[in-house]
């Protein structure tokens, strides 16, 4: 009897191994060749069969039982036909090569039960219960009665030899349903999954919609009050002007959020070349002290040493103002430090304000669509800009606390071994 569970359980364990091996890589297998999954259910049972057939449960001489009805049921029933005939070839076969009595019961069993769930599959729709349900009335019914056929023209030798029978075939009804189940279970798990990946990409166009849309409505409003004004004719020529003005501002604004979006979906270096990063830093520090002095902080540049990289000027320049104009707002009346400097082989620029922080959840969501800190922020900046260093092959990390300011690290292979970004 120990022998005999010993057996059973590395048959179990060869019939179980090609679904994990299969689920495993499911997900990518599918995305790179459709037919390559069929191919690796038929190998995986395939090879299941002959080892479970190569080392089966032996009682005296006159009885050998295994689990090969068993991978026939699934190859039928996740294969199909194809699959199913292919693997009672491979049945048929290896029991032929294996030799010994009963080569013939052996194709009138496994013939039978193979036709049997054609047909069973032909007439049901094959849910996951409708399979379990099958499965239990294959594994209790239909191949019981063709073993009992075999035995009845073998005879049994004694009631013990009975006994392991029935034992056997009840268990392999358990396992054919738990493999069904389990089997199911991950498939069901898979979709799950996918579906849920095609709602977070729905969540976050819409969401991106909704912001380009919010922030466009919003000046196209403005050019549409000022082209109403215009037609007053008692408007004074200046009031004219002033009103054009407004609205052509108002439309490069409109356009300056269509640019952010499309940089942000697909961000494109035009112009790519060797970039001291001190110089960039000093231009782009030039470029916001105006702006630092309006809302009072005091923007601070330091450069430990000049260190190259491989990038598109106006793109880092670009990157750069949108995070330390956050950096700015956030600062009022403090500081907003940029150093930069030369760690090994990366160029390293550092952002660090005194401003009024972030939590973890924040930090965790800074970047994504349609989330900004500030109250009026639609978070588009902060994504063009983690966007742009992305197609540098830079890198970003954040360090923040409320109330005790961030630290933004931004870090490019230095020009010996950069890469040209493309």
């Amino acid at each position: 009897m120990e022998d005999f569970i010993k057996t059973l359980m590395t048959n179990f364990m060869f019939i179980c191994i090609p679904p994990i091996v299969y689920f495993l890589y499911w997900t990518n297998i599918e995305k790179k060749n459709d037919r390559f999954p069929s191919l690796l259910i038929f190998v995986g049972l395939s090879i299941s069969m002959i080892l479970c057939m190569s080392f089966p449960v032996r009682y005296m001489e006159h009885y050998t039982f295994d689990f090969r009805q068993v991978l026939l049921v699934l190859g039928v029933f996740y294969g199909g036909a194809r699959i199913g005939g292919a693997l009672l070839i491979i049945l048929l076969t290896y029991r032929y090569l294996i030799g010994g009595d009963g080569f013939y019961i052996a194709l009138f069993v496994s013939g039978t039960l193979y036709v049997s769930l054609l047909y069973i599959k032909s007439k049901f729709e094959l849910n996951s219960r409708y399979k379990i349900f099958l499965a239990l009335m294959v594994s209790t019914i239909i191949i019981p009665l063709l073993l009992k056929f075999v035995l009845y023209l073998g005879n049994f030798y004694s009631l013990k030899a009975l006994f392991l029978f029935s034992s056997f075939i009840i268990v392999q009804s358990i396992v054919l349903c738990l493999l069904i189940y389990l089997i199911e279970f991950v498939i069901d798990h898979f979709k799950m999954e996918k579906q849920l990946q095609e709602a977070e990409k729905m969540r976050v166009v819409s969401e991106i919609a909704a912001s380009v849309s919010h922030e466009v409505r919003n000046p196209l409003t403005t050019v549409k009050g000022m082209l109403q004004l215009l037609g007053d004719v008692d408007l004074s020529q200046e009031k004219k002007q002033e009103f054009v003005r407004l609205a052509l501002t108002e439309l490069n604004s409109a356009v300056n959020i269509i640019s952010d979006y499309l940089t942000f979906a697909k961000p494109q270096l035009t112009n790519i070349m060797h970039l001291n990063l001190a110089h960039e830093c000093r231009h782009v520090v030039n470029v916001l002290t105006p702006y630092a002095n309006f809302h009072q902080v005091d923007l601070i540049y330091k450069s430990n040493n000049d260190c190259m990289i491989i990038g598109d000027s106006q793109k880092l320049r670009q990157s750069l103002i949108n995070l330390i104009k956050n950096c700015i707002e956030a600062s009022h009346k403090g500081t907003v430090e940029i150093t930069t400097s030369a760690i090994g082989e990366v160029a390293v620029i550092k952002i660090r304000d005194t401003g009024i922080g972030m939590s973890k959840e924040q930090i965790k969501r800074l970047g994504t669509p349609y989330y900004s800190t500030k109250e009026k922020g639609t978070g588009l900046g902060t994504m063009v800009s983690f966007s742009l260093i992305k197609a540098m092959s830079g890198a970003i990390t954040i360090e923040s606390e409320i109330d005790k300011g961030s630290l933004f690290v931004i870090s490019f292979p230095s020009l010996d071994d950069a890469e040209t970004p493309g």
